[in-house]
């Protein structure tokens, strides 16, 4: 892009996560006073992807809600495999909500939002906050989601396959799970 889209404020901020320092960059855009809170995962397949590649669609995100975006840089794999970029999600989570002052959110309204592999994270951290009685969400955004890594890929309808082909979403399954059984 040209220019990146703009926001009222955008800072980096480091928290101790599970597996060190868990890097976070928080953005902010609408009007003073207590927003909604978004907790941002991007995608990658597991393996690509930062802060920075997805700083963009971070900043379009708050532009256009008027929230807090708060977003992960969750560990990649193969360096980290499931269930490192989970671990993160989800300690990322409980930060945003349990600071959600200092931010200028309003915890009572957090939502997850991620793509691809981020819609994955995303549905998997609202899943185990319901679980572990982690914070309570107002909902979940799921953007392309890849939340069945068991599934066949279909063909699209000119018989090409999507974005990702089957060697490619090969690649970053055995890239990010230890074994096959921890797809499901």
């Amino acid at each position: 892009n040209p220019a990146p889209t703009p926001v009222d404020a955008v800072r980096d901020r480091s928290i101790a996560g599970p597996g060190g320092d868990l890097k976070l960059r928080i953005y902010r855009s609408g009007s003073s006073g207590a927003l909604p809170l978004l907790l941002f995962m991007h995608g990658g397949g597991f393996v690509l992807g930062n802060l920075d590649s997805h700083d963009e669609m971070a900043r379009i995100l708050t532009a256009n809600t008027g929230c807090v975006t708060v977003a992960v840089d969750y560990r990649l794999a193969p360096e980290h495999p499931f269930p490192a970029a989970v671990d993160d999600c989800f300690a990322a989570l409980n930060w945003a909500a349990a600071n959600a002052i200092e931010l200028g959110a309003d915890a009572s309204r957090l939502v997850v939002i991620g793509d691809s592999a981020g819609g994955n994270l995303a549905a998997v951290t609202a899943l185990r906050a319901r679980d572990e009685k982690g914070p309570v969400l107002t909902g979940q955004v799921l953007i392309y989601p890849s939340v069945n890594l068991t599934a066949p890929m279909l063909p699209a309808p000119d018989g090409e396959f999507y974005i990702l082909s089957p060697q490619t979403r090969t690649f970053f399954n055995g890239a990010y799970l230890r074994e096959p059984a921890h797809a499901s």
